[in-house]
């Protein structure tokens, strides 16, 4: 009765029967699972790049996790070691990374860079390149064709000798076009 009282005041003030009461907590429970499902429906299990777009999504590393470009030299590595080997196994196990495929780039940036700077695939003057504005904060795509698939590397390629300041990426989808 208590949470009867509770409830009445609540969600059913007009309710004075027991069989409109019944028919009030029936109602109540359907708006609570309803709330339930809502909420579970936004949580998605990893790898997700945020929506159908990125179907498809080959990006071997955790597509969530921030990749920090600070002091970088040309020609390096944007992952370390021991994510770039993981990151060169399995995208050589992806039957469609081949050269002259088609493939979509999307990534979300954070630069503090004051120029504009240039990352992508080394291979054939590079592919899949991104061009990241000065102060940039959003997402960059390219559509570009594979240059060279054998052991691929996403390096900081055009720009300052060395970046004096930081580039994060997040949010990274490469899937097949």
């Amino acid at each position: 009765q208590r949470a009867t009282h509770f409830l009445h005041p609540c969600l059913c003030p007009d309710v004075c029967h027991s069989a409109s009461l019944k028919l009030c907590l029936a109602t109540a429970m359907k708006i609570v699972t309803l709330f339930a499902l809502s909420a579970a429906v936004k949580f998605r299990v990893h790898p997700t790049a945020d929506d159908e777009w990125c179907t498809g999504n080959q990006f071997p590393l955790d597509v969530d996790a921030s990749y920090h470009a600070a002091g970088l030299a040309k020609g390096e590595d944007l992952f370390n070691k021991e994510d770039l080997s993981q990151f060169q196994v399995k995208l050589a196990q992806v039957r469609e990374w081949a050269a002259a495929s088609p493939w979509h780039l999307r990534v979300t940036v954070n630069s503090s860079l004051s120029s504009e700077v240039k990352f992508g695939f080394p291979g054939t003057g590079g592919f899949l390149m991104i061009s990241v504005p000065p102060n940039a904060k959003g997402e960059l795509v390219v559509t570009d064709r594979v240059g060279a698939a054998q052991e691929p590397t996403f390096q900081y390629r055009e720009g300052p000798a060395r970046l004096d300041g930081d580039v994060v990426f997040t949010k990274f989808c490469l899937r097949p076009k």
